[in-house]
């Protein structure tokens, strides 16, 4: 299973592309950008409902965890006062990281057509923009303008090593 966040947040299971929308959308976006820590119940309710929680909003938000759990089992960790992604999760952003290190390295080791390799694959994974319509709210902002940079960092050095591959073809 593969949760995408470059571009609108989905998740890529055996069964296929699960596309979430509205609020399952946002928590899931939320415990993404919040992976590895657990999210307070009240911080998840201020962040689904965008600072406008209606009355009940608590009881919602644990429905909406019941309806996310259902439809990708094994995602959402429950943990004292709050909630947690499964660090298990395969991240869309996590791998382009790592592939744009690699690929870096490879460059480094002057090993063009795995940079080249790595760097395509690394490009590949973006479908839109990170965190696509949550990229302004508070819990995705930084993440999503961090990989943003980290995208704009990948074109230069994949034309960098792309250009050492025709160098050496000489």
């Amino acid at each position: 299973m593969e949760i995408r966040v470059l571009g609108p947040v989905e998740v890529v299971g055996p069964a296929g592309t699960v596309a979430l929308r509205g609020r399952l959308a946002a928590l899931l976006a939320v415990l993404v950008a919040r992976r590895g820590r657990v999210v307070s119940v009240d911080s998840l309710v201020e962040y689904v409902f965008d600072g406008h929680a209606p009355p009940g909003a608590t009881s919602t938000l644990h429905g909406y965890v019941h309806r996310l759990r259902r439809r990708i089992p094994d995602l959402v960790c429950s943990s004292p006062g709050g909630y947690r992604l499964n660090t298990a999760s395969v991240i869309d952003a996590d791998l382009f990281a790592s592939e744009r290190l690699e690929a870096l390295a490879a460059s480094r080791a002057g090993d063009s057509d795995r940079c080249r390799a790595l760097f395509e694959a690394a490009l590949r994974r973006w479908r839109g923009r990170a965190y696509d319509c949550f990229s302004d709210r508070e819990y995705a902002e930084a993440e999503a303008f961090g990989l943003d940079c980290e995208i704009h960092s990948a074109g230069p050095a994949h034309r960098a090593c792309m250009s050492a591959m025709r160098n050496s073809n000489y």
